[in-house]
C-alpha cells in the first residue's frame, strides 16, 4: 500500500539523513545546535516512518483475516494498537516541539542582530 512505501521511503531517508549528522562535528555553537535540530528529525520522522510501515502490515494482516469490522473491536483493543499509537504520538508532538523550539531560535536570532 501507499501508507507502507511512505513509511519505507521515510526511514530509508531518515537513515541518510541521521548518518549524515552522526558524522558531522561541528566546531561552532550554531553548527551543534543544528546538528541537535537534526538529530531531534531524524528521530521523531523515523518513528513516524516505523509507524506507517506497522500501520501499513496491521492494515494487510486484517485485510487477509477477512471482514474488517469483525476484528476492529479485537485489534482497536490490542497492545499493538496501543503501541503503535504511543509511537504516533510521541512523533508527532516530537516534531512539533523541534519545529517550534526552531522557529522561536531562529525568530530570536533575527530579532538580536536587528538591533
Amino acid at each position: 500500500t501507499l501508507t507502507g512505501l511512505v513509511g519505507l521511503a521515510m526511514i530509508v531517508l531518515n537513515l541518510v539523513v541521521g548518518r549524515m549528522c552522526f558524522k558531522s562535528s561541528p566546531t561552532s555553537i550554531t553548527a551543534q545546535v543544528d546538528r541537535l535540530f537534526c538529530l531531534q528529525v531524524f528521530t521523531y520522522d523515523g518513528l513516524m516512518g516505523i509507524y506507517n510501515c506497522s500501520i501499513a502490515i496491521a492494515s494487510v494482516a486484517l485485510e487477509v483475516r477477512g471482514d474488517y469490522c469483525r476484528f476492529d473491536g479485537e485489534w482497536r483493543s490490542s497492545p499493538y494498537c496501543s503501541v503503535l499509537g504511543v509511537i504516533f504520538s510521541v512523533s508527532s508532538h516530537g516534531s512539533l516541539a523541534a519545529i517550534a523550539v526552531m522557529s522561536i531560535l531562529r525568530c530570536l536570532v533575527c530579532t538580536q542582530t536587528i538591533r
